[in-house]
């Protein structure tokens, strides 16, 4: 048996305001869209009903179908295999009208033939950040993340960022996906890096208080996260149900335990993190923004749940 390799810390994600110009370099290539839809429009980057018909199901609310393309995509080797692999934003919201737009991944052959891609929409998360011009709003990250003997996953990493009167956030999101015939499953999502501020409400009158503002380290002009901040995750010797073990560690931070649960890697114990900020405040779920914007909550999900990492149907067409 190899031994399982280091996985080495994200790569530093410089964030700026989005502007038009942008809209080139936050797309992936229209060969790439053409894999993943049957029948997308390349006049415009539109998608046809059919195209989302998969996913429909699972969504709160359609978008426009145009400005499809905003994702990323980078070569991996899957089974030995030169491939690619894609993440797009699709113009589907998920949980509840204000919810987040959802995502889908998949993985293509050298001619950009779809292989695989993901039956289960995944949400961006609440209030995805903006991006300069040498970045994307997300980021793959195909390091070894060998996650057994004969398997190795690949990763996703986007960053969120929201602040108020009294409070804020910052985080990037670790997703790792694996390829069960031709699904492509999502099996961890935890942080890579977060941060919150969360003030109590100054008192009736205490003006200088009630001035000030909250800041996380989120910037739209320097590295983030803070260099040398971000999350390491290893690969261990040590393996549960015949996948190894991951571990994340952070400096000045605690030391976690993933392990595979028989469909997903979970973690070892209660997360050591308070994220209550983000809970509180996330657009589609959180008590808190629903209250002060007078919401309702999200709807249940429409979908039949699925065992992550079960194989599924194809949903394509090719």
């Amino acid at each position: 048996m190899r031994s399982p390799r280091l996985i080495l810390e994200g790569a530093v994600i410089v964030l700026l305001a989005t502007t038009p110009a942008l809209a080139k370099v936050n797309r992936i290539s229209w060969r790439s869209v053409q894999g993943l839809f049957p029948g997308p429009k390349p006049e415009q980057w539109t998608l046809a009903p059919d195209d989302l018909a998969p996913w429909r199901s699972q969504t709160a609310g359609d978008g426009a179908f145009s400005g499809v393309g905003y994702g990323d995509e980078r070569p991996w080797n899957f089974q030995g295999q030169a491939v690619k692999v894609v993440v797009v934003q699709t113009p589907l919201a998920l949980g509840c009208l204000q919810g987040p737009i959802g995502l889908i991944v998949g993985v293509l052959d050298s001619q950009s033939k779809l292989i695989a891609r993901s039956a289960e929409l995944l949400p961006e998360g609440s209030n995805i950040a903006d991006v300069n011009a040498r970045e994307k709003i997300y980021r793959l990250d195909t390091a070894p993340y060998r996650i057994s003997d004969t398997e190795t996953a690949f990763g996703l990493r986007i960053v969120h960022y929201k602040a108020g009167k009294h409070w804020c956030y910052a985080d990037q999101v670790l997703h790792l996906f694996r390829v069960v015939g031709k699904d492509v499953a999502r099996i961890l999502t935890t942080d890579a890096f977060y941060e919150q501020v969360d003030w109590v409400e100054p008192a009736e009158g205490d003006a200088d208080e009630s001035e000030k503002d909250p800041e996380c380290y989120f910037s739209y002009t320097e590295a983030f996260p803070p260099k040398g901040q971000a999350a390491v995750f290893r690969m261990l010797s040590s393996q549960t149900k015949g996948f190894f073990d991951i571990q994340r560690t952070q400096k000045s931070g605690p030391t976690v335990t993933y392990r595979w649960d028989g469909q997903r890697y979970v973690m070892d114990g209660k997360d050591p993190v308070d994220h209550h900020v983000r809970e509180e405040w996330d657009w589609c779920t959180g008590g808190r923004y629903l209250k002060d914007y007078d919401l309702p909550p999200p709807a249940p999900s429409k979908t039949d749940t699925k065992p992550a990492g079960a194989p599924a149907p194809n949903p394509s067409k090719h």
